[in-house]
């Protein structure tokens, strides 16, 4: 999917105000601003062809742009706002940096801070993520988006263009233009015949975990056809596809989990609510964004998942944190084998 992202036009602020959330004004200088983004879309229609959607931050300074670049009615999503600055809205930062010492901590760790009364990086990051999985689902070939620098910046980064750390480094400027290409991926429930596909994938990363010092995990050629076909068979197993090609599997199952009603050294977020368990999560090796894809169609299925993982896979560990889920405890499987915890329920 090719996407083609444009930052708002300046604003009609004094320098230094953080605004955020804030629907502020565009500047005096709009039109001659706009137009060169226009100009610059229209080149991008004559070599590509028009858009298949429009897309829109549902603040006025990226409305303005896209009505004046002839998209009057794009579709307003509200994952397209800026980061929420919280209580630093609409105030100078000289002003903040005198009153509000955290914002000192902010500047050096921007990337995990939270903002006074705002939003970290990290939840903007999923919001802005979610909204591009959802699209990646999605028929459109070439889609249009005029959002904010922070947007754009949160896209680079999930476009594997920047990493984390690099990307405010290299905002787009004021009415500035990006595209992308994103993978079109798909989830689906697994039919027998994707079962020599899924073993492939399970082997693959069974080699993953072993070349990363996780020896012990999936030992003994788990898991087996016989485990996988249980899953098929119970509407459990899902696909992750790439255009058509097998890129994930993974098993999706409704509460209860046995292994999970004794947990030690600590407690589940919640121990009541029904949940669902994702368990065999395998990928195909080279690609990125599975987990971030499975979790994405999971959490649309229900607010409440638990998972568990081998103490030495520090990977799928990581990848747990990244995406929101709580360190819980220890539980135990049924060959008490020793397993970490993790639990993410959706507010």
């Amino acid at each position: 999917m090719e996407i083609t992202l444009v930052r708002h036009t300046s604003v009609g602020v004094p320098k230094g105000t953080c605004y955020g959330w804030s629907d502020v004004p565009v500047a005096d200088t709009f039109e001659a601003e706009a137009s060169e983004t226009h100009r610059q879309l229209e080149m991008i229609v004559k070599e590509r062809g028009p858009f298949d959607a429009v897309y829109s931050s549902p603040l006025t300074r990226a409305r303005l742009l896209a009505e004046f670049c002839g998209f009057p009615q794009p579709i307003v999503d509200e994952r397209l706002k800026e980061m929420f600055m919280g209580d630093w809205e609409m105030r100078r930062y000289e002003d903040i940096e005198r009153e509000d010492p955290h914002i000192h901590q902010w500047y050096n760790d921007y990337l995990r801070e939270t903002t006074t009364g705002g939003e970290s990086f990290p939840l903007f990051y999923q919001r802005v993520v979610s909204f591009f999985n959802e699209l990646a689902t999605k028929p459109s070939r070439r889609v249009l988006i005029f959002a904010h620098g922070g947007v754009l910046a949160c896209a680079a980064i999930f476009a594997g263009l920047y990493k984390p750390e690099e990307a405010y480094h290299n905002l787009t400027p004021y009415g500035g233009v990006i595209r992308l290409n994103i993978a079109q991926r798909r989830v689906r429930k697994s039919t027998l015949e994707d079962i020599p596909a899924i073993l492939q994938m399970c082997d693959e990363s069974r080699s993953i975990m072993r070349q990363n010092g996780n020896m012990k995990q999936w030992a003994n050629g788990y898991p087996t056809e016989a485990v996988i076909r249980r899953d098929v068979e119970g509407g459990h197993s899902y696909l992750i596809e790439e255009e058509s090609v097998p890129v994930g599997s993974f098993a999706f199952i409704p509460s209860p989990e046995p292994t999970y009603a004794n947990i030690y050294e600590g407690k589940w977020l919640d121990e009541e609510s029904p949940y669902y368990v994702v368990h065999r999560i395998a990928s195909k090796a080279g690609k990125r964004g599975v987990m971030r894809d499975l979790l994405n169609y999971c959490f649309h299925q229900t607010d409440n998942i638990r998972i568990d993982t081998h103490r030495d896979n520090t990977i799928m560990q990581h990848l747990l944190e990244k995406n929101g889920f709580s360190y819980c405890g220890i539980i135990y499987l049924t060959d008490v084998d020793e397993r970490l915890a993790y639990q993410r329920i959706r507010c």
